[in-house]
């Protein structure tokens, strides 16, 4: 379930809130869940093992293709019959990595075979022809449809990369190929026609004039979720880079300037910076989204792990420096440190709003800083959660 909390912002289509299953939603979630670090275990198997189940029996529906079905009913397990933004080829790549997941970290799986058939249902749609990648797609956000999302791009691609090597583990060389091939052929590195010539990442094509997502908080989704920190895939693109500090650094600005409450934030001494989703969102107002800021952390860490591993150049340092501020240090702690800061920010709006066991909604007011619309929405937790997994590799 995406949320059981009310959504004000969108009463009409969602009466008594998220009470659905996205496909996005929920595996990046499960993906989470696996991650976390602490978590019983017991619990993980009989919330995964509920996941596996529950992809069964989306995947036996008959009398369409439900790969791109991006909404479902809980109660009755079926597609959401009404008007929604369709489809969304994003959620078939991010079913496969939670179940690859769950067999890599899973000894004691009862039915292996059955789960790598769930995993190639996906896989096989993925590879199959360029129909599935080029297909006429709605963005991550539901508003806005292209032939070429970096979000989709990228995780299609990190499934694809996982699954050649999945399949090969299991003995499929014949799908290994397959999965391989189609990788390079259909998809390449997305972040290549994705980088304008500034260097900042856009969500949107950078030869694609008409494209209104220069600034969409889902490209720092891309990179976090992007598979770079596990070589999992095939990207020349790494979170020290200098088109990834240039990137945070417009991004920065704009949402620095289009939220009041973040220079309310900064002038009162409250560290860090709240990201949203795009400039020209009017979604709920358009404000600050608590998911994306956490994703903003994430990428902190993973480059304070980059980091330590490797160092900056030159030319990377003067990016942080231009993106961060100039007495950026460049080091791991200070990577670190940034990272910190915008999640103290984060949880400064959580806490302040009343709510002192930190519960997190979808969205953070841009004027008054009061968390907004979805209560304890699945994905903020999922993020927030998988930043503070990002810091804790940082210190190892």
């Amino acid at each position: 379930m995406a949320s059981p909390g009310e959504t004000p912002a969108l009463p009409s289509s969602c009466p008594g809130g998220y009470k659905y299953h996205w496909m996005r939603d929920g595996a990046l979630s499960m993906t989470s869940l696996q991650l976390l670090d602490g978590a019983d275990p017991n619990f993980v198997k009989e919330s995964m093992d509920a996941y596996v189940r529950w992809v069964s029996k989306m995947q036996s529906l008959v009398g369409a293709d439900y790969h791109a079905e991006p909404k479902w009913n809980i109660d009755s397990e079926t597609p959401y019959a009404s008007g929604w933004c369709r489809p969304q080829t994003d959620g078939a790549a991010l079913r496969a990595i939670a179940l690859m997941q769950y067999e890599n970290v899973n000894t004691d799986i009862n039915d292996p075979e059955s789960v790598f058939k769930l995993i190639t249902y996906d896989l096989d749609w993925l590879s199959d022809s360029d129909f599935s990648v080029d297909m006429l797609t709605c963005d991550l956000w539901e508003d806005y449809q292209s032939t070429n999302f970096l979000w989709n791009r990228v995780m299609q691609r990190r499934a694809l990369d996982e699954g050649a090597r999945f399949a090969a583990e299991m003995g499929d060389t014949s799908r290994a190929n397959k999965y391989r091939q189609a990788a390079e052929k259909y998809i390449a590195d997305p972040f290549v026609s994705h980088k304008q010539v500034s260097g900042v990442l856009t969500e949107c094509p950078a030869f694609d004039s008409t494209c209104t997502r220069a600034i969409d908080g889902s490209v720092i989704l891309a990179l976090i979720h992007s598979g770079w920190m596990h070589n999992t895939t095939s990207f020349n693109l790494h979170p020290t880079a200098v088109s990834v500090a240039q990137t945070v650094g417009q991004y920065c600005s704009v949402f620095c300037s289009l939220y009041p409450i973040n220079t309310q934030d900064t002038n009162a001494g409250v560290p860090g910076i709240l990201f949203g989703r795009y400039e020209a969102d009017t979604y709920g107002g358009g404000n600050p989204w608590q998911l994306i800021t956490a994703a903003l952390a994430s990428l902190l860490y993973q480059a304070a792990q980059e980091c330590a591993a490797f160092g900056l150049s030159a030319d990377e340092l003067s990016a942080w420096q231009s993106a961060l501020g100039t007495s950026f240090a460049g080091t791991r702690d200070a990577f670190i440190a940034a990272g910190d800061s915008v999640l103290l920010r984060l949880k400064h709006h959580i806490q302040t709003s009343g709510n002192e066991e930190l519960h997190v909604y979808e969205q953070i007011d841009k004027n008054t800083g009061e968390q907004y619309n979805a209560e304890d929405l699945t994905w903020s937790y999922a993020e927030i959660l998988g930043a503070l997994g990002e810091r804790a590799a940082a210190y190892q």
